[in-house]
């Protein structure tokens, strides 16, 4: 498999496709700012999520407070949790009120509302504004060494000549 999306012999692929998953990202406003600088909280949300969706943890959160790091990043807590189906993550910014997170998984559904009120709630939050995005719009649905490629054949050679 080349980075272009060529199969070996150099085939595009033409089978199936459908969605390959969701990806939602949460950014959160007017949270409160002790409950933003507290890593136990991170950690605790992350690890309670994955049961809540029905998805299979691969690993314990990682959890890190992070000290200034510019004018755009006055510090905060970064967490990360990866799971069988994708991964979670969550970035607070307890100065500025504001906190990021990702969930993105494989699996067809998601309870974007349930974790929009977690979320919320979780952090103290007075506002947020969110996306739920398909992603992988044309997964192969077969696995290429289990399906027939469809090569085009090539086009004839022009055999008029130019000068007639």
């Amino acid at each position: 498999m080349s980075l272009l999306g060529l199969h070996e012999y150099g085939a595009p692929y033409r089978g199936p496709t459908g969605r390959f998953g969701l990806h939602l990202t949460l950014d959160g406003y007017g949270g409160e700012p002790n409950w933003l600088a507290d890593p136990e909280l991170v950690h605790g949300w992350l690890d309670g999520l994955p049961e809540v969706l029905c998805m299979t943890k691969l690993i314990e959160p990682c959890v890190v407070t992070v000290g200034p790091r510019g004018d755009k990043d006055p510090g905060g807590v970064t967490g990360f949790m990866l799971v069988a189906e994708s991964h979670l993550s969550v970035h607070t910014f307890p100065r500025r009120g504001f906190v990021s997170a990702d969930v993105y998984t494989c699996q067809d559904h998601l309870d974007d509302q349930r974790i929009r009120a977690s979320f919320m709630a979780t952090f103290g939050l007075a506002d947020i504004e969110t996306n739920l995005i398909p992603r992988g719009t044309r997964f192969p649905l077969a696995n290429l060494d289990e399906q027939t490629l469809v090569v085009r054949p090539q086009s004839e050679p022009n055999l008029r000549d130019s000068n007639r």
